[in-house]
């Protein structure tokens, strides 16, 4: 009986298998294996497709070597290493290399939800030194502690990143006018997204902020929210790091506060901004490689 004699369908299910026919002889492979089987050897398709499997509680040399030689072999987006419930997901691939901000091959990670809640500044005054200045630049090291249950520390690389690191005005209350310079560090290694970063385009922040304010070296979405897959969201709200008024920074969470709303304090879905002197997440993301 040929191949094409055989009963046909028009779906294909996860256990389903497919013939495979070589130098190797013949084999089957489940249908759920097969799109990543085709692409393995190809390492931009893993920032290009997601999978979202559980590689272990903690990164192996063997899976450091992929990233280092450039193969990403068996690993792509969506995936995460777990330790004490929290997952550490890929969320980009090489992301950092189209500023040649970090040339390596390399992994972006983000835990799924924020590591511990910070207020960003304990004053209610306008805060002028931004998010260089903050609480949670100033202690963001401690993201180290909880990344090394999952990664060794050698993993985690510096990149060059740039955020705003002052802010100024004039003219009345509500029609000032914010200049904010680009402060660009070559030894950050744990950062929290911007606006960005996570929605691919700015929802909080107003764009006149100055000749340098929206040069950022992180300039494009992540790889993952570009999917539209979040998988943090319906738990953990977190800080952004651009400043969006004088007293206030973005938000990307569940129920987060937007002190500009026409309703004060009405709660927004993922998006919004809050009062620098509240407590929110601190969600890191980082370069493995």
């Amino acid at each position: 009986m040929k191949i094409k004699d055989f009963a046909k369908v028009s779906d294909v299910k996860a256990d389903d298998v497919f013939i495979h026919d070589g130098e190797r002889g013949t084999k089957t492979i489940k249908a759920s294996d097969l799109p990543y089987a085709l692409f393995e050897d190809l390492p931009l398709m893993h920032k290009n497709v997601f999978r979202g499997k559980n590689l272990g509680t903690r990164m192996t040399t063997d899976q450091i070597a992929r990233v280092r030689d450039g193969s990403f072999k068996d690993l792509w987006i969506g995936d995460y290493w777990a330790s004490d419930g929290m997952p550490w997901r890929i969320v980009d691939i090489n992301y950092w290399n189209v500023h040649n901000a970090l040339t390596i091959p390399h992994l972006v990670i983000m835990p799924d939800r924020a590591l511990y809640k910070q207020t960003m500044y304990d004053i209610t005054t306008t805060s002028t030194n931004s998010f260089w200045g903050s609480n949670v630049w100033n202690r963001i090291g401690q993201c180290g502690d909880f990344a090394s249950k999952v990664f060794d520390l050698s993993y985690i690389r510096t990149h060059v990143d740039s955020y705003m690191s002052s802010v100024s005005g004039s003219g009345a209350e509500w029609e000032k006018y914010y200049f904010k310079s680009k402060t660009v560090d070559a030894a950050v290694k744990f950062i929290i997204p911007n606006e960005v970063m996570v929605y691919g385009c700015r929802i909080a922040v107003s764009s006149p902020m100055g000749s340098d304010g929206l040069h950022e070296v992180s300039s494009r979405q992540l790889q993952l929210y570009r999917m539209g897959y979040n998988p943090g969201a319906q738990d953990s709200d977190f800080w952004l790091r651009d400043q969006t008024y004088l007293t206030q920074y973005a938000l990307f969470g569940d129920k987060v506060t937007n002190p500009g709303a026409p309703l004060i304090n009405a709660p927004m879905e993922y998006a919004g901004e809050g009062l620098q002197t509240d407590q929110h997440g601190v969600r890191p993301v980082f370069a493995v490689g």
